[in-house]
């Protein structure tokens, strides 16, 4: 996230619960300052307007909200993280039926941004996608990590970056 706001570009991060925005976006808040925006149901509708127009004109370009966030009206998108994205909560029942996780796969790859879909138990689907084709490259990039992930250490972590074409994980680990 830090180099994307260096950029000078724009991320949006969903969250599977309403109970767990607050808590992400303030956390997101302490690193980020007035740049984070959230957005989710529990909002008024003033509260919700106001967030959606600070998103739009770029003065926020950290977005966090759950599900229908990922349809944010952000400018310049560079990077969706989807956090648990095995989550059910992620696909929307009523009509119009989506799923949000492939939403963000499908927005990222029309606006040229990056996706990551974090899961310590990742889905069938993106697991599926991760894995190496015969003659072909896998839709996605498995990068499996060793070490227990929390917000703590994820404030402290600036960037990475893969180069997927250069190591495969090893699959007889």
């Amino acid at each position: 996230m830090h180099a994307v706001l260096e950029a000078g570009r724009s991320c949006i991060l969903l969250v599977p619960e309403i109970g767990l925005t607050p808590a992400v976006a303030a956390d997101l808040h302490q690193i980020f300052g007035e740049e984070v925006a959230i957005l989710h149901s529990a909002l008024t509708g003033k509260e919700r307007a106001e967030q959606w127009h600070r998103i739009r004109s770029g003065a926020a370009r950290v977005v966090v909200g759950t599900r229908s966030r990922v349809f944010a009206p952000v400018p310049d998108l560079a990077l969706i993280l989807v956090d648990e994205e095995q989550d059910s909560s992620y696909k929307q029942e009523e009509t119009p039926r989506y799923h949000a996780r492939d939403v963000a796969v499908m927005r990222a790859k029309m606006s040229g941004a990056a996706v990551v879909l974090g899961s310590a138990t990742p889905s069938l689907e993106s697991y599926f996608n991760a894995l190496p084709r015969k003659g072909a490259a896998s839709k996605y990039a498995l990068i499996e990590l060793q070490i227990a992930w929390s917000l703590a250490r994820f404030q402290k972590w600036k960037s990475s970056t893969c180069d997927r074409s250069s190591r495969r994980p090893d699959r007889n680990r």
